[in-house]
C-alpha cells in the first residue's frame, strides 16, 4: 500500500494493491475476500440483494461510504475488473459472523459480561464489514482499491479512475490541488517491472506520478505526451528510482496525458561506420573509413554567477580527412547555464587524419543546480572515389553542478510558515537588509515534494538539516542532509532503514 499525504489542503489517500493466487478453484469465487471491517452501516453505491439475513450483495459495486460522527470514509474499488461487493453485519443477524457461525457479542447491560471495548469505545465495534470477492473464478487476481478519509459533510470523493498500461495497474486520483497516479507491476507474481512501461490519464492540475515495483536505483527516461506531442524539456534527461524501486516525479500538465518510461540507454558517443561495399562496378569496392571522437571538458563546479568555459575537441580517426565541421551545445535542464542552447560554431576548414580541431562555448552559472551539457559534431568525411563524401556525427556529454557562493559571515535563522501560509521553509542571512531564501522552491529543483516539516542548519552554515518526503521519502516525512548551496542531497539511514 502506499499511503498519498495532503497537498496544499487536499485531500489524503490510502492506496492499497493486492496480488492473491489460490491453489484450487474451491477457493475461488466469493471464497477469495478482501475484508473491511466498519463500525458502522456502510453505505454501497449500487443495486443490492440481501442473500440471507443480514447479508446483502452488490454485485459490480465500485464504491461505499462509512460515516461516523465528524467523519466520513470513501471506498473506491478499481480492480478485480469482475467483482461483487458483499456487505455482512448487523446485531442478532451476522455481526462478526465467522464462518457460518454468529459470534454476537453482549449488547445489552444486563447480558453477561464483559463486553468487548476498548479506550475508545464503550460499546462492541465492528459488527460490519464490507467483503470485496472476484466475480470469476481465475485462481489469480490483482485488488485495487483506494480508501479516503473526509468530514462528514463531503459529498463524494476526487474521482479514482482506472489506469492499465502496458506492465502495470493503478490509478489516478483527480484531487484538485494535486493529481496523484499511483502504478504497481500488474504480474500477478509481482516481479519487478522491465523494458518499457507506458500509461495514459488524463489530469485536472499537476500531477504526483508513483511507479512501484521497478529495479531498486534503475535509471530511466521519462517522456511525456500532451495533446499527441512530445514534451521534452519537462524532466531531466535520466531519473532515478529510490532504493525502494519507486520512481517519482511531477508533470506540470493538463490534457490527454500519455507517459513512456524506458531504461536509460547511454546513446554511443558516434556513428559506428561499417565499410561500405559498391557492387555497381566491375569488382565490388570497400569503402573503409575511421570513427572522429569528440570530448568535452570544464570545470566541473563553479559558483552562481561565474563564466563556464566548455572546450570542445574533435579528434579524427587515422583513414581519412574530415571537413565542414559544425559544433552544438545543449544544456538540459534550462535554467542552471546560460544560454541554454548556445549558437552553433562551423569550422570550414579540413582537419587531415590524424588530426584534430577545437572550439569553446562560454555560459553563466545562472542557477544553482546540476546540469548535462550535451556537445555534438557534425562533419562530412572526405573519401576518395569512388566512395565519395559521406556525412557522420559524434557526441558527448558532461555534468556541471553550480553552488552557491560562501556563506557570509554572520550566520543564518531558517523557519518555517505555517500551513495557511504555504508551510515552505526559509533561511535568513542575519543582515541588515537580507532577502529570505525559499529553500522549499529551491528544493523543487532537486527533488519535488508535499511536506517540509522543519528545517535546522549547521554551527558552521555548511549544512542543512531538514524532515521532508522528497528524495524518495515517499508518503510520509524522512530525514534528509543538504548542502548550503542546495546541490548535494543525503538522507539518513540507521540500519538500512530511512529516518
Amino acid at each position: 500500500f502506499v499511503y498519498l499525504r495532503p497537498y496544499r489542503h487536499g485531500g489524503d489517500y490510502l492506496v492499497l494493491f493486492d496480488r492473491v493466487t489460490v491453489v484450487s478453484p474451491t477457493f475461488g469465487y466469493s471464497n477469495t475476500k478482501l475484508l473491511f471491517h466498519t463500525l458502522y452501516t456502510p453505505t454501497v453505491a449500487g443495486t443490492g440483494h440481501e442473500v440471507a439475513p443480514g447479508e446483502t450483495l452488490y454485485p459490480g459495486a465500485d464504491a461505499a461510504t462509512i460515516t461516523s460522527g465528524d467523519g466520513k470514509l470513501f471506498l473506491a474499488v478499481l480492480l478485480p475488473p469482475e467483482h461483487n461487493l458483499r456487505r455482512v453485519g448487523g446485531r442478532g443477524r451476522r455481526s462478526f459472523w465467522v464462518f457460518d457461525g454468529n459470534y454476537d457479542y453482549h449488547w445489552e447491560a444486563d447480558e453477561p459480561q464483559p463486553r468487548p471495548v476498548n479506550d475508545y469505545e464503550d460499546f462492541p465495534y465492528g459488527e460490519w464489514r464490507l467483503e470485496l470477492e472476484p466475480a470469476d473464478g481465475d485462481l489469480s487476481h490483482n485488488f485495487l482499491t483506494v480508501l479516503h478519509p473526509a468530514v462528514s459533510t463531503t459529498l463524494a470523493m476526487p474521482a479514482a479512475t482506472l489506469i492499465t498500461g502496458t506492465g502495470v495497474s493503478g490509478v489516478h486520483i483527480a484531487d484538485p490541488r494535486l493529481n496523484r497516479v499511483a502504478l504497481f507491476a500488474a504480474d500477478e507474481d509481482g516481479h519487478a517491472l522491465t523494458g518499457t512501461v507506458r500509461y495514459a490519464y488524463a489530469p485536472t492540475t499537476a500531477t504526483l506520478n508513483l511507479i512501484f515495483d521497478l529495479p531498486p536505483g534503475g535509471r530511466y527516461t521519462v517522456t511525456p505526451w500532451v495533446n499527441g506531442q512530445p514534451q521534452t524539456t519537462l524532466l531531466p534527461e535520466a531519473l532515478w528510482a529510490d532504493d525502494q524501486g519507486v520512481l517519482s516525479f511531477t508533470l506540470p500538465v493538463t490534457g490527454a496525458v500519455r507517459v513512456v518510461v524506458e531504461p536509460f540507454v547511454w546513446q554511443p558517443s558516434h556513428w559506428v561506420y561499417l565499410p561500405v561495399v559498391l557492387r555497381d562496378y566491375p569488382s565490388p569496392v570497400i569503402c573503409e573509413f575511421s570513427v572522429p571522437v569528440l570530448t568535452a571538458t570544464a570545470r566541473p563546479t563553479v559558483t552562481l554567477g561565474a563564466a563556464v568555459t566548455v572546450t570542445i575537441t574533435l579528434t579524427n580517426g587515422p583513414l581519412q580527412d574530415i571537413g565542414l565541421i559544425q559544433y552544438r551545445l545543449a544544456i538540459s535542464p534550462t535554467g542552471v547555464l546560460s544560454p541554454s542552447d548556445p549558437a552553433p560554431i562551423t569550422h570550414s576548414y579540413v582537419v587531415p587524419a590524424g588530426g584534430s580541431d577545437m572550439v569553446t562555448f562560454t555560459l553563466q552559472a545562472a542557477a544553482t543546480g546540476q546540469a548535462i551539457a550535451w556537445a555534438r559534431a557534425s562533419f562530412e568525411i572526405l573519401l576518395p572515389p569512388p566512395c565519395g563524401p559521406v556525412w557522420g556525427y559524434s557526441a558527448t556529454a558532461l555534468t556541471l553542478t553550480v553552488t552557491a557562493p560562501p556563506t557570509a559571515t554572520g550566520g543564518h535563522i531558517v523557519y518555517r510558515l505555517s500551513d495557511d501560509d504555504g508551510g515552505h521553509l526559509y533561511r535568513l542571512a542575519a543582515q541588515a537588509g537580507a532577502v529570505p531564501e525559499d529553500i522549499s522552491a529551491a528544493l523543487d529543483n532537486l527533488s519535488p515534494g508535499t511536506d517540509d516539516e522543519f528545517l535546522n542548519i549547521s554551527p558552521d552554515g555548511q549544512w542543512l538539516l531538514l524532515s521532508t518526503d522528497r528524495f524518495g521519502c515517499t508518503g510520509w516525512p524522512c530525514l534528509a542532509l543538504v548542502t548550503s548551496g542546495l546541490t548535494a542531497t543525503e538522507v539518513i539511514s540507521a540500519n538500512g532503514a530511512v529516518l
